[in-house]
């Protein structure tokens, strides 16, 4: 295909100096290996030698093929990366493509249909290509990507999108996330505020129904310091809530005081309550006496009088004492035996016998208690024999003996029955 002049011009001037590149790329080669340098330290000049001479090579094979405007970018691209320092050629206007380009005004360009663009490939040469995919380009030059083509999945995890590049929402409609966990825009709905539980009139009326923002304050203790507040700060509504205890006293229930508490320590511990209680003595009457003594129990017992103790007066001793002065009768006998019947208690037995006497008595159970059988002696001498008094059966004297010897001088005894099975001297 034949070329204007300008145009052979800059052919022939980029191959002159193609070749003189060439030669200096090949002799800085042979020098670089001659001196022993790494390879790596020309390697890009060896690399631009190659390109440059398969770029001739297709220049002169191929150039008749080429239209004006490609030879003229293709040198224009080799001259720029080899560094030739050709004669510009942008004072020709109708080729200046790099600057102002008017296909119109420049002949020998191919018809490019509606929809096609130049595009370079891979040996930086222009082809014509439709555009298709998402984007559209008009003859304006304006680009538009098709309408809801960028989904979810061409968007990065790590990509930031702000909310001023999201569609505007229409009335009545809310950006919420799909089950996909896509944003979309969605009618408003129960379903959409399913967080507002129960939601079935105007969610402000609702809402100024409400209790108003509550104002929190402390649970504290004032006064007393008796109490442990746990968690009592912003515990109450309102501006706080205080807790006095009253202290314990007479009339008012309360908290024990330490001085009250060392008081009531200081006091007699628990007792235990016993009893008071009569044993043996059966004399006397205690009334109160349950739980009324400290400790396990107390028992009293009264003594009983006697000859030489003080103490109670038994019912025996009463009926002798009481019987004192009576006179029951005489009874003389002079014989050396006297038999006493019952009926001769409270008598006075008078022995005229000289010589030694026995005098039995009655059984102590027939005997009246405590009545006083009298023993007179009277004929008697110091040399008389004594007198004998035994008591009957198994009875014995209060000392426990079966005899008891009368030798006295004019002697006069006296005995009474406690009327089981002792008898007592007086």
């Amino acid at each position: 295909m034949p070329y204007t002049t300008d145009v052979n011009s800059k052919i022939t001037q980029f191959v002159n100096r193609a070749q003189t590149k060439l030669g200096e790329i090949a002799s800085l080669s042979a020098d670089k290996q001659a001196k022993g340098a790494r390879f790596d330290s020309y390697r890009d000049q060896v690399d631009l030698g190659f390109e440059l001479h398969s770029f001739v090579n297709a220049l002169d094979n191929n150039w008749n093929d080429w239209t004006e405007p490609q030879i003229v970018q293709y040198i224009d691209k080799w001259t720029a990366k080899a560094n030739l320092n050709l004669t510009p050629y942008y004072e020709h206007e109708q080729y200046n493509l790099h600057i102002t380009f008017d296909p119109s005004s420049v002949s020998g360009l191919p018809s490019l249909s509606t929809g096609y663009i130049w595009l370079g490939d891979a040996l930086s040469v222009a082809n014509p290509v439709t555009i298709s995919g998402a984007i559209s380009l008009s003859l304006s030059g304006v680009a538009t990507l098709t309408s809801n083509y960028v989904t979810n999945a061409h968007i990065n995890s790590g990509a930031a999108i702000a909310l001023s590049k999201l569609a505007t929402v229409t009335g009545d409609r809310v950006i919420v996330s799909s089950s996909g966990g896509v944003l979309q825009a969605s009618s408003i709905s129960t379903t959409i505020f399913g967080y507002i539980a129960n939601l079935t009139s105007d969610a402000q009326a609702q809402i100024d129904a409400k209790e108003p923002t509550l104002t929190k304050g402390n649970l504290s203790e004032t006064g007393s310091s008796v109490l442990t507040i746990t968690g009592g700060s912003n515990a109450v509504i309102g501006s706080g809530v205080t807790i006095e205890v009253s202290i314990a006293s007479g009339s008012t229930s309360g908290y024990l005081t330490s001085t009250d508490w060392t008081t009531f320590n200081n006091k007699q511990n628990a007792i235990t309550q016993g009893n008071l209680t009569e044993t043996t003595s059966n004399i006397l009457t205690i009334t109160g006496g349950s739980n009324a003594v400290i400790g396990s129990g107390v028992s009293i017992e009264v003594q009983q009088a006697g000859a030489s103790t003080d103490g109670y007066l038994s019912s025996v001793d009463w009926n002798i004492f009481n019987n004192k002065g009576s006179f029951h009768g005489l009874i003389t006998d002079s014989g050396t035996t006297y038999n006493v019947a019952a009926a001769d208690i409270g008598k006075v037995l008078n022995l005229t016998n000289t010589a030694a006497r026995t005098v039995n008595l009655v059984a102590a159970v027939d005997a009246t208690p405590g009545l006083i059988f009298w023993i007179k002696d009277a004929a008697r001498t110091s040399t008389g024999a004594p007198i004998y008094v035994v008591p009957d059966g198994s009875d014995t004297f209060e000392d426990g003996g079966t005899s008891l010897v009368l030798s006295d001088d004019g002697i006069v005894a006296g005995v009474y029955s406690d009327g089981t099975s002792k008898w007592y001297l007086i």
